[in-house]
């Protein structure tokens, strides 16, 4: 028996779970998660160029501004949040005995 406490205190990372399907599970979050940054890093970086051109140019009014910078802050939301959901569907999902991931 492990006694919890001692082992969160005392490990960086521990596995709790039966055999190796949950780093399998893990992995197969880390590939979503890596694929949704690389979808943030291109919005942001598009986004940024895109506004920094329109303010180079003049043509960035301070209310399009003060519009525009929340709707890019909720749009990251949503990106890593539609990006992420797949991980936590598939974290979720019962496997192949019917019972639900444990990781």
């Amino acid at each position: 028996m492990i006694h919890r406490g001692l082992l969160a205190e005392k490990a960086d990372f521990y596995y709790l779970g039966q055999g190796l399907d949950g780093l399998r599970g893990l992995f197969e979050v880390n590939d979503v998660r890596r694929r949704t940054h690389r979808v943030l890093l291109i919005f942001m970086i598009a986004y940024n160029v895109t506004a920094v051109g329109l303010a180079m140019a003049g043509l960035m009014k301070p209310l399009f501004v003060a519009v525009l910078m929340p709707l890019s802050s909720l749009a990251t939301l949503a990106i890593g949040g539609i990006g992420m959901r797949r991980a936590w569907n598939s974290a979720t999902a019962p496997d192949q005995a019917g019972r639900g991931r444990d990781y």
